[in-house]
């Protein structure tokens, strides 16, 4: 397989929704368990889609339900949520420096992708290529949006290996023609050996 494609949150980067509404309960006052349900797949669907712009949907949305909050706090506020997945991480810089093309592709709105850049500015550099709802108008798991990224890479599915937190969208990639695993940090020596990585040269004194 020679390209690889990650997911990014539960991947590359590890977050906690429970843990950003409590922030922003701290911040606000309201009860974070009426905040929860405003990171449903339905709420960020337009946004995450690109049919709301990402500062609309702050005003819309979010901004009534957080008094006080602006939109650079709310960017602020996914930042201190995020965290590196080191396995992760490590597994698609070793893809990459074995020969594989690495992509990212993952549901996220502007604001997300802004957060990542400004607590790691090096992080969108390291692929070769990063495919993103928001660009792409799908959603997954939506079947047109793995074949949207197979046409954009110029190969066919059955090229390409899919990882991704959710099983349902790790399906969905598999009915396109894609091969797929669901990720998880203790599967990466099944993962590396399906890629066919090489194991790394023991390190000596």
């Amino acid at each position: 397989m020679t390209h690889v494609i990650f997911d990014i949150g539960g991947v590359l980067i590890e977050f906690d929704f429970p843990r950003l509404a409590a922030a922003l309960s701290a911040r606000t006052g309201r009860d974070p368990d009426r905040l929860l349900p405003l990171f449903g797949r339905d709420v960020v669907h337009d946004v995450e889609t690109g049919r709301t712009g990402p500062e609309t949907f702050f005003r819309e949305t979010m901004s009534p339900v957080l008094p006080g909050l602006t939109y650079e706090d709310w960017i602020d506020a996914w930042m201190d949520n995020y965290s590196v997945n080191e396995p992760g991480w490590a597994l698609l810089e070793e893809a990459r420096h074995q020969g594989r093309t690495v992509s990212l592709l993952s549901n996220l709105s502007p604001y997300n992708q802004v957060a990542i850049d400004r607590k790691w500015p090096h992080f969108f550099r390291v692929p070769h290529h990063s495919f993103y709802s928001y660009d792409l108008g799908l959603h997954k798991p939506d079947p047109d949006i793995y074949r949207a990224v197979s046409k954009r890479l110029g190969v066919d599915p059955s090229y390409c290996f899919f990882l991704d937190d959710v099983e349902e969208n790790v399906t969905s990639a598999r009915g396109t023609g894609m091969q797929a695993l669901r990720f998880e940090n203790h599967r990466i020596p099944e993962i590396r050996e399906t890629l066919g990585l090489e194991a790394s040269e023991p390190t000596r004194d």
